[in-house]
C-alpha cells in the first residue's frame, strides 16, 4: 500500500498517516527509515491490527485544521543499495523476518523455519517434492512464500507476507 500523506502533529509527537482505500486488515506493519537533524539513522516498524477504522478528528488528536490527501501517490524509487550481510541484516530486521526466523538455528516463540544453513541445503517440501535452497529458491519464498512450503510450517494460521514489489532483486 502506499502512503498518500503523512502530517506531524502541533508538538511533533505524533504522526498521522493517509493510506488511500485503508480497510480494516488483519495484520499491518509500517516501516520507516529515517535520519534526524542529529544525523541519527532510525529503521523501525509498527506492527498492528487495524480491526475497524475510526473517523480521525485532526483537531481533537493534536494536528490542527488538516484537510487529509487520500490521492494515491506514485512510488519513488529509490538508490539502489548493494547486496551485503550487513543489508541483509538490516533488512531481517526491518521488514519483521527476525519475528518469524530466526539465524542461529533456534525455534522457541519462532512460527517459521530457521535460516541457520539454509543457502545450499536440500529442502523437502510439504507437497513431497525436494528442491535445493540456491538463490532462485531464496527469491521464489520471499516473493511467493506459498509456493514451496516446507512441511510442518504448512498448517501455520499464520501465513508469511508476499514480499512481491516490497523489496527489489539487489
Amino acid at each position: 500500500m502506499r502512503i498518500g500523506s503523512v502530517y506531524l502533529s502541533k508538538d511533533s509527537k505524533s504522526v498521522f498517516i493517509g493510506v488511500p482505500y485503508m480497510k480494516p486488515v488483519m495484520q499491518m506493519r509500517v516501516g520507516w527509515s529515517i535520519t534526524s537533524a542529529a544525523k541519527l539513522a532510525m529503521d523501525e516498524n509498527a506492527y498492528f491490527t487495524p480491526y475497524e477504522l475510526t473517523r480521525f478528528d485532526s483537531e481533537a488528536e493534536g494536528f490542527g485544521k488538516i484537510e487529509v490527501d487520500l490521492t494515491p501517490k506514485t512510488a519513488v524509487a529509490k538508490a539502489t543499495v548493494a547486496a551485503s550481510l550487513e543489508e541483509g541484516g538490516r533488512l531481517y530486521n526491518f521488514l519483521g523476518c527476525a519475528a518469524c526466523h530466526s539465524t542461529d538455528g533456534s525455534m522457541i516463540g519462532k512460527i517459521g523455519p530457521s535460516w541457520k544453513g539454509l543457502f545450499g541445503s536440500e529442502r523437502q517440501f510439504a507437497g513431497g517434492t525436494k528442491g535445493i535452497a540456491d538463490a532462485a529458491y531464496l527469491r521464489d519464498s520471499t516473493v511467493d512464500p506459498s509456493a514451496e512450503v516446507v512441511p510442518g510450517f504448512d498448517k501455520s494460521e499464520s501465513g508469511m507476507p508476499n514480499y512481491s514489489g516490497v523489496v527489489t532483486e539487489n
